[in-house]
Order: structure tokens, then C-alpha cells, then sequence
């Protein structure tokens, strides 16, 4: 039964997230057998205005990561999570000169570049089974919020369609004592979102939205309350001095430093450990940059855990989740297929948004603490910010509205 099992295995080079045993667990991926490696006739890039890694066909060339042997059903599981990508053939050399052939993702305006990798994406499919390519990299996202390509896809959001526009966002409030105090963030909705914009929670760890789309980001001002709040009594942010074309950033320092961790527990070249360390990075936000949901109203209820579980959405439920000592509700027409999704993607991770959040969102300065009592506030509210920048990139800004209180201590 194992010779079956390793029969019907395969080798997949890690590049990213994937080099992390944490992530690796958040997503319920369970390698085989692990090893350091140096991917041949390649080049590690960082695409789009978050930096995400990406492998590149550079001959003669080559870069450090982690083989991961998986068996049939959590490599279809991989396509899932890798769905804007392609896979293709490679050979890895390990660090006592083994060499293996392997699978990697790509994405297809990389294998579009170079014709021979792209035969060998063809050779990947029969080997592990097809992958469905069905939206545009995050750099196209992120650039054509003004004109999005439609196209028909089970992933795609529900019949309500909105999109951003550069004077959509809203930023309000600064702490009362003159200190920074995380941002209020609205914003309206109209016109029509593109589809590839998903609710899919694995999203989160891809950072599409860990900073604002930058025609977004650009429309907020530097980031401190004084810019945020003199466009006036209105609270309209201050005018953007420019816009972007969203080109090419480096990546984010959450990623690297998830990158860095995971090659450092599998036994990475320390080499290629300090490339990554010496990288330009986007830092993480400040206290000061953070947003969130709001407040609840004037005497608005406590509620218990218990509660909150039992509003689940389900035979006439509301459904609720609790957030930075809140309570919010899910203000979504009950018959959309949003709204189905909401409930079912709390079915499955619960009710407690800190405790999804951190694993979807993993990040190596802060863990993923199990209880939530163990949670810092600067983490709830890095990871509050995290969901509402989420939310707004998927174009469902307003979905969760404060209506409660709930009763949440934090760790020192």
C-alpha cells in the first residue's frame, strides 16, 4: 500500500507560502516527505504591486526552495489554491546532488514569454492532471478596476456586482486622545466588479488586498490622520496627487518573513536565507494606517459567544461574528449567493474572526494562537485591517455592520 501511495506521488517546488510548515498546515497540506532544493533553469521574480514570488524560465539560472512530495488528492487540492497559475515540469537538484524532476507553477504570461516552457506545462497536465487558468494576474486586477473583464466562472461573485472608483474610499476618526487610532474605512459601491475577484478566504494569504489596490491607496493620502481628516467636516480624503499603473512592487514583509521562516525550518541554503532577509520589502502597516470596521451604536447589546454561534444565517437566522470585542452582523440580501457563501465559509471556520483570520492570514511576528484570549490587540487589530482590506478589494466593503458588543480580553 505505501509503494502504491509513492507510486502515485508526485514533487512540487515550493517558492512562496508553501515553503512554510504553517501555511502548509493552515491549508490542511500535508507533504509526504520534505527536502531543501535548488530549482534549475529558473529565477525567482516578484510580480504585481504586492510582490508575490513567481518561478521565471531563466536558463542557467537557478533558485533555492523546498520539495514537497504529495500524493494525487492533495496535488488537486494544490491546483485549487494555485488556480491562477500553470504547471509545468522542471528538475530540482537536491543538496546532495540528487536531481528530480518536479512540478512548479507559473503563471501564463511567464510561460507565454518562453515557448519551451510551455510544452513542458502541456508534459506537467498529463503527469498531475489539467488546471483551469480562469482569471488575470494580480498586476491586471489591480489595473483595470475602471474596466473589468467579464468572464463566466463558478468563482466569480454573486448577480451584485460593484466595483471601486478612486473617490470611493472614505477614511475617518483618529483617537480622541491625538494618539493614531485605527482608520474607519467606507465606501461606495457601483458599477461592476470584475470576477475574478473571489470571496474564497485563501485569497487572504495571497495579499491581494494586504495593501489597498494602489488606485485606491493613492486616493487616501500618506497615511496619518491629519491628511485623512482635512479634506474637511465631510471627511472626502485629500485628493490624489497621482495615480499608478500598479507596476512591479517587492514583495510584502509579512511574506518574506513567512518565506524566511520556512526555509530556515527545512533547511534552506542559509545563502539564498540571507538574499531573502537583504530584500526589499514592503513594511507592514503602521497603527496608525490601520482601519476599521467601526463602532457599534449607543447602547447596543452584549452579547454572549453562545449567542453570536447560534445566529448562523440558517432558518431565519442573522448571521454574526465577533471582532476586536464587537459583534457585526451581515448585512447581505438573504437570497444572494453572497450571502449562501458567507454562511456556509462560517459553517466551516466559525464565528470568532481573530481565530480564521490568523490562520488564513498567517504571520510569523504574531503566530496563530489557538484560544482567543491569547491574541494581543495590536494583533486583532492588524488582523481586523487585514479582513476589511479584504473586503473592500472583493468590493463588499459594508457586509459586516457593528451592532454589539462583546465581552474580549487580550493578552498582554
Amino acid at each position: 500500500m505505501a509503494q502504491a501511495e509513492a507510486d502515485s506521488s508526485v514533487w512540487y517546488f515550493a517558492i512562496g507560502s508553501m515553503v512554510n510548515p504553517v501555511s502548509l498546515r493552515n491549508r490542511n497540506i500535508f507533504p509526504q516527505e520534505s527536502r531543501p532544493a535548488e530549482l534549475l533553469d529558473h529565477n525567482i521574480h516578484f510580480f504585481g504591486s504586492i510582490g508575490v514570488a513567481e518561478a521565471v524560465v531563466e536558463q542557467g539560472a537557478s533558485f533555492h526552495g523546498v520539495l514537497h512530495q504529495l500524493d494525487a488528492a492533495t496535488m488537486e487540492q494544490l491546483d485549487t489554491l494555485e488556480r491562477d497559475y500553470v504547471k509545468k515540469t522542471a528538475t530540482a537538484r537536491c543538496y546532495d546532488g540528487t536531481l528530480i524532476e518536479c512540478l512548479v507553477y507559473c503563471r501564463p504570461h511567464s510561460l507565454s514569454m518562453c515557448p519551451d516552457a510551455g510544452a513542458d506545462a502541456v508534459a506537467a497536465d498529463a503527469v498531475a492532471g489539467p488546471v483551469i487558468v480562469d482569471r488575470v494576474a494580480a498586476e491586471e486586477a489591480e489595473t483595470e478596476v475602471s474596466s473589468p473583464r467579464r468572464s463566466e466562472s463558478i468563482f466569480q461573485l454573486g448577480p451584485r456586482s460593484t466595483s471601486l472608483c478612486l473617490s470611493d474610499l472614505r477614511i475617518k476618526g483618529s483617537g480622541s486622545d491625538g494618539s493614531p487610532a485605527p482608520k474607519v474605512a467606507s465606501v461606495s459601491m457601483h458599477s461592476s466588479l470584475p470576477s475574478h475577484r473571489r470571496l474564497f478566504l485563501e485569497n487572504i494569504d495571497l495579499g491581494f488586498f494586504a495593501r489597498l489596490p494602489c488606485c485606491l491607496e493613492n486616493d487616501i493620502g500618506d497615511g496619518d490622520e491629519e491628511s485623512s481628516s482635512g479634506g474637511g467636516s465631510d471627511n472626502t480624503p485629500t485628493p490624489a496627487k497621482h495615480t499608478s499603473t500598479c507596476l512591479d512592487q517587492p514583495p510584502l514583509e509579512r511574506y518574506l518573513d513567512i518565506m524566511i521562516s520556512g526555509c530556515e525550518h527545512f533547511g534552506v541554503s542559509e545563502e539564498y536565507i540571507e538574499f531573502l532577509r537583504n530584500h526589499e520589502s514592503q513594511p507592514r502597516p503602521t497603527p496608525g494606517e490601520l482601519h476599521s470596521f467601526g463602532e457599534p451604536p449607543k447602547g447596543a447589546p452584549t452579547y454572549t459567544l453562545q449567542e453570536v454561534e447560534q445566529c448562523d444565517g440558517r432558518d431565519g437566522w442573522p448571521l454574526l461574528i465577533t471582532f476586536c470585542g464587537r459583534v457585526m452582523e451581515c448585512s447581505l440580501d438573504r437570497n444572494s449567493k453572497d450571502w449562501k457563501e458567507f454562511v456556509e465559509i462560517h459553517k466551516q471556520v466559525g464565528h470568532v474572526g481573530e481565530l480564521y483570520i490568523s490562520k488564513v492570514a498567517y504571520d510569523p511576528k504574531y503566530g496563530v494562537p489557538e484560544r482567543l484570549e491569547d491574541f494581543t490587540q495590536e494583533h486583532a487589530n492588524y488582523l481586523e485591517d487585514l479582513m476589511l482590506r479584504y473586503m473592500t478589494f472583493t468590493g463588499l466593503p459594508d457586509v459586516w455592520q457593528p451592532i454589539g458588543l462583546f465581552d474580549q480580553t487580550y493578552r498582554a
